[in-house]
């Protein structure tokens, strides 16, 4: 995500940062977007190797 990116997406909500915060929100941004990205490709991972879950015994996923 660019700085005018973070900029519009603020604008949408009705925001406005200082000029000094930009950066370290696009940094916890980047963090985040790296993270869902990891999880993604674990529960795709998971996905294809047919891993079962306690959760999926809740929800019978597993019968």
């Amino acid at each position: 995500m660019t700085v005018e990116e973070l900029q519009a997406q603020l604008a949408a909500l009705g925001l406005r940062l200082p000029e000094s915060d930009h950066q370290p929100l696009l940094g916890m941004i980047a963090e985040i977007e790296r993270a869902a990205a990891q999880v993604r490709h674990g529960l795709e991972m998971s996905d294809e190797m047919g891993v079962i879950f306690a959760t999926d015994r809740l929800n019978g996923g597993a019968s």
